[in-house]
């Protein structure tokens, strides 16, 4: 609970709009702070899509819209699960052993992305390349060598080289860089290169100090390079309110965070849990309780579908499936997109973004009043599932993002106000 706290246990007094709270909206705010401190617990572990962690919140988002008696509308039930290409990766099986020693994978070695598969076993010196044995290659000399070619491509070169390699009986090929000219070798999972014809594996310099310190010795070589391709299961959540009306408007947040940041898409690179009380635990939550309003009282003009994404943080993976695979097949007016909301200072403002995308959205945030300090953005595309639909063309959509120091749970009625008075204003 370490990084929640601050989000569910302070209630910040909204500067500039003092307010008396009714008892609703008190309840309301109880609401709010009861599933931000679920769904950002550590219990929970980061919600990273396609883990036990984001299970749970779909698991607590579906109980929510059950007890609601919104009709579900995802393929089972409420609950649209896709795939999510976790990439290619050594399969549980594969090994490297030199002189009966088991090297570390990343550590100290990694074969390249595109590298052959197989088993082999060589008794090998780096200096004497001999038929149906590992052969050796010092990067640093061949980045040396072509320093002066402004063309020269270092992955263009591993491929011709391989070839050449085992076409004089390589059966293996070993690369390394002792100097300090920069490789940049690094494994890409999502590399759809074809593979080469035998295993080529490259040797961190740590790698490579603590297994071959002797260019003259021989190396027993004992190992097995396989891949698989893996994949994991995230899950979208949706549910409908149907007022039996010709268009239906979107309401989307995505459910999902960086868990322990496994996808190395968090800035730090410690491996603590990412809660993600603000991001987006906050918007999670507004449209639980925005549903709740508009279950009880809502305009008839518009059907409304609650979709809670999963894969957001991986670049709008859920949001993309779903409309590749959509589970309601209706007129789609336009689509709202709430993406941390948890937060608002007048020095960040509350942004609405997609201003530009309709022509209706100036007349419409004109009729709506609010003492937020306000900042307008056109742009319809943008980090977050909103730019999916924009892409689909969606006639309008807007985004609400508020990103300040500090929480505040006022916030949430001011915020669910204007929500409230925008599906009503919009037609």
């Amino acid at each position: 609970m370490r990084k929640i706290l601050g989000v569910v246990l302070i209630l910040v007094p909204f500067i500039g709009m003092a307010q008396k709270l009714t008892k609703a909206d008190k309840v309301l705010i109880q609401n709010v702070q009861n599933h931000i401190k679920y769904l950002a617990s550590d219990e929970l572990e980061g919600r990273r899509a396609g883990s036990v962690g984001e299970q749970k919140a779909v698991n607590y988002i579906v109980a929510q819209y059950q007890a609601l008696g919104i009709q579900p509308m995802g393929t089972d039930g409420y609950i649209q699960a896709f795939p999510i290409d976790e990439g290619k990766r050594l399969t549980s099986g594969s090994f490297l052993n030199i002189n009966g020693e088991a090297l570390v994978y990343d550590k100290e070695f990694i074969p390249l992305s595109n590298s052959g598969s197989g088993k082999f076993n060589s008794n090998a010196a780096i200096t004497l390349n001999e038929s149906k044995q590992v052969w050796f290659k010092d990067l640093n000399e061949v980045l040396d060598a072509a320093v002066t070619n402004p063309h020269f491509d270092l992955n263009q070169w591993i491929i011709d080289f391989t070839k050449e390699v085992k076409a004089k009986g390589a059966s293996a090929l070993f690369l390394y860089n002792k100097g300090t000219f920069v490789d940049n070798i690094q494994f890409n999972k999502f590399d759809t290169a074809a593979s080469l014809s035998i295993p080529v594996v490259y040797f961190t310099k740590n790698g490579w100090m603590k297994h071959f310190n002797d260019d003259i010795d021989t190396y027993k070589i004992n190992a097995n390079i396989e891949f698989e391709h893996a994949t994991r299961t995230a899950h979208n959540v949706a549910a409908f309110i149907d007022n039996h009306a010709t268009n239906t408007v979107v309401i989307g947040a995505h459910l999902d965070h960086l868990g322990y940041n496994e996808d190395h898409n968090a800035l730090d690179i410690n491996n603590t849990i990412r809660n993600g009380a603000d991001d987006n635990a906050s918007g999670t939550s507004a449209i639980i309780e925005l549903a709740k309003l508009l279950k009880k009282k809502s305009p008839k003009n518009n059907n409304y579908l609650i979709l809670h994404f999963s894969g957001e943080e991986l670049g709008l993976f859920g949001s993309k499936y779903w409309l590749e695979h959509p589970t309601y097949k209706g007129n789609l007016n336009y689509m709202i997109n709430l993406d941390m909301v948890g937060r608002y200072d007048t020095a960040r403002k509350l942004t609405v973004g997609g201003y530009g995308t309709s022509t209706k959205w100036a007349e419409v945030l004109a009729k709506t009043p609010t003492s937020l300090l306000t900042h307008y953005d056109s742009a319809g595309a943008g980090p977050s599932d909103h730019a999916s639909f924009y892409r689909k063309d969606m006639p309008v959509w807007i985004k609400l993002i508020m990103q300040g120091k500090q929480p505040s749970f006022n916030m949430y009625i001011i915020l669910l106000k204007i929500q409230m008075l925008l599906v009503n204003l919009i037609f």
